[in-house]
C-alpha cells in the first residue's frame, strides 16, 4: 500500500478481505472465513511503539501473500525497521486462544527452549487445545473437553469422544477422503463409526507404547517447510529465525515426531529401523543419462529423510523411538481414530480386527483376552466395505486427476489467473463423470447429490 496523504491512517479494504484467490464451489463461506475487520491504523501504531518510534514513522505497508488463516502485514519504518504484523482469519482457531496460544509458544521457545523464534511484544497457560482438530470443520460449537489432560491415554480418549460428538450432532465433514454414497458404493453411517468407537476405547489403553519415554507431552512445529524457516544467506547452515508457530500445541510425543516437512518428497520413502542407507537402483548403469539424474535426485532425497532419522538416534533418542513407534500397529490405530469423522471407519475397523487376531503379540502371553469379538460375517462384511471404500477414494482422485491434478483435500481454491478455466472444466469433468457412471435418471440424480464439489 503507498503511504497516504495522512499518514496516520492506514485504513484500506484490501488488508480485510481474501484477495489470494478464489474457490469453484462454496465461495462466499470461504471468503467469509477469511476475511476479518480490525483497525490497521491502530495496529501500525503498536508496531511503531514497538521500535521506540510513533505512527508518523510508517513509511510502507504491505500485505504479503496470503495463506490459509491469517492476514499478514509487513510494516516498514523510518531507519530500516520492519515489523511482521499477523492478524488471524475466523478460520485459524478459538478466538484469543490461536493468537495467546502463538505467543505463549513463540515466548516459550525463545526463552526457556533457546530456539531462533521472533519476539513477540506482549505469560504461560496450557490449554485449552488449539489443536485445529478439536477446533476445525465446525467442531469449535462441539462442546466436548478440549484439555490440558493428566496422561496420554487422556488426549486419546478425549479425541475420540471429539469424534464421537461430531457424529452424533449430525456434522459433515466438508473434505470426505473419497466419494462416497451413490449406487453400488460405500455408504458410511453414524452407526458403523459409533461401533468402530466403542471397540477402540475398549483397547485404547492396550494401544500406548509402553516405553514412557514417548509418552512425554512435547511442542512440535508441524509445518516446518521451506517457508517457515529463515536461514542466513551467507551461512545458510544458521537458521535465523523459525515463524507459523499459530495453533502449535502440546501432545504425546509418539503423536507429534515426525521427518520435518522440508525434507518430504514424492516417491517412495525409505523404511524405518536399523537399516542400511537406501541404496541407488539395481539397473543405474543401464539408465540413460536422463534416468540416471531422476535416480541420484531421488537417491539424494531419500538419504536426506533417512539421515534425520539416524541423527535423531545419536542425538535425540526419545525421538527416535517415537519414529520406530510410528509403524507399531497400536500408533496406526491411534493415528487413524482421528479420521472416524472423515468417513475412514472402514480401515480403521480393519486394523481392529488385526488387532483381534494379533491380540497376544500386543499383551503377551499372559495377558489379559481381548475385549474384541468379530465373527467370519464381520470380516466379510469389513473387506467388502473396505473395498467399496477404497473404489470411492481412487474415484476421487481419478476425478481430481481429470480437473489437472488437484490436491486430495482440495477444496475448490482457484488463482484469479485460472477461474475462469477451471470453472468450466469443473461442469465438464462433472457432465462425464455422471455420464460414466449413471446407468439411468434414478442413479444420475444419486451420484449429483454425492457430488462433492458444490454448494453446501
Amino acid at each position: 500500500m503507498p503511504q497516504p496523504q495522512n499518514a496516520s491512517n492506514w485504513d484500506d479494504e484490501s488488508f480485510y478481505r481474501y484477495t489470494g484467490g478464489r474457490w469453484l464451489y462454496n465461495e462466499d463461506k470461504q471468503m467469509a472465513d477469511r476475511s476479518v475487520r480490525f483497525n490497521m491504523t491502530e495496529l501500525v501504531r503498536a508496531a511503531a511503539i514497538s521500535q521506540g518510534c510513533d505512527i508518523s514513522a510508517c513509511i510502507k505497508v504491505e500485505k504479503l501473500p496470503e495463506g490459509d488463516y491469517n492476514k499478514v502485514s509487513l510494516i516498514s519504518l523510518h531507519g530500516g525497521h520492519q515489523v511482521v504484523a499477523k492478524v488471524p482469519n475466523k478460520n485459524a482457531g478459538l478466538p484469543f486462544y490461536t493468537t495467546a496460544s502463538e505467543v505463549a509458544t513463540m515466548n516459550f521457545g525463545r526463552n526457556v527452549a533457546g530456539l531462533p523464534i521472533p519476539k513477540v511484544y506482549q505469560d504461560i497457560v496450557v490449554g485449552p487445545s488449539t489443536e485445529r482438530k478439536f477446533v476445525h470443520d465446525g467442531k469449535r460449537a462441539v462442546n466436548i473437553e478440549k484439555g490440558p489432560w493428566n496422561s496420554a491415554l487422556g488426549y486419546i480418549l478425549a479425541s475420540s469422544t471429539r469424534e464421537r460428538e461430531c457424529i452424533v450432532r449430525g456434522l459433515r465433514f466438508p473434505r470426505p477422503e473419497g466419494i462416497f454414497g451413490g449406487p453400488g458404493g460405500y455408504k458410511p453411517t453414524a452407526k458403523s463409526k459409533l461401533d468402530v468407537l466403542d471397540d477402540f476405547e475398549k483397547v485404547a489403553a492396550y494401544l500406548l507404547p509402553k516405553d514412557a519415554s514417548v509418552h512425554i507431552p512435547v511442542l512440535w512445529h508441524g509445518d516446518l517447510h521451506d517457508n517457515n524457516i529463515f536461514v542466513d544467506p551467507d551461512d545458510p547452515s544458521k537458521v535465523l529465525t523459525i515463524i507459523d508457530w499459530q495453533t502449535t500445541h502440546i501432545a504425546p510425543l509418539f503423536q507429534q515426531a515426525r521427518t520435518p516437512g522440508f525434507l518430504d518428497f514424492i516417491g517412495p520413502h525409505p523404511s524405518l529401523g536399523l537399516i542400511p542407507m537406501p541404496p541407488l537402483p539395481d539397473n543405474f548403469d543401464s539408465l540413460s543419462a536422463a534416468e540416471k539424474e531422476e535416480a541420484e535426485k531421488l537417491h539424494s532425497k531419500q538419504s536426506l529423510f533417512k539421515i534425520y532419522e539416524i541423527q535423531s538416534g545419536r542425538n535425540n533418542m526419545p525421538v527416535f523411538k517415537a519414529l520406530q513407534h510410528s509403524q507399531t500397529l497400536g500408533i496406526q490405530i491411534i493415528s487413524l481414530i482421528f479420521q472416524v469423522f472423515n468417513d475412514g471407519e472402514p480401515i480403521i475397523k480393519g486394523q481392529l480386527i488385526k488387532l483381534a487376531l494379533d491380540w497376544e503379540k500386543v499383551v503377551g502371553p499372559n495377558g489379559p483376552p481381548c475385549p474384541l469379538q468379530f465373527t467370519e460375517a464381520d470380516i466379510a462384511a469389513q473387506r467388502v466395505d473396505q473395498q467399496r471404500w477404497e473404489e470411492g477414494v481412487q474415484m476421487k482422485g481419478d476425478v481430481l486427476e481429470a480437473l489437472g491434478g488437484a490436491a486430495h483435500g482440495w477444496a475448490g481454491w482457484s488463482s484469479h489467473e485460472d477461474y475462469d478455466v477451471l470453472t468450466k472444466k469443473l461442469e465438464i469433468v462433472k457432465e462425464q463423470f455422471l455420464e460414466y457412471m449413471a446407468n439411468n435418471e434414478a442413479e444420475k440424480t444419486a451420484w449429483e447429490n454425492v457430488w462433492p464439489y458444490r454448494d453446501d
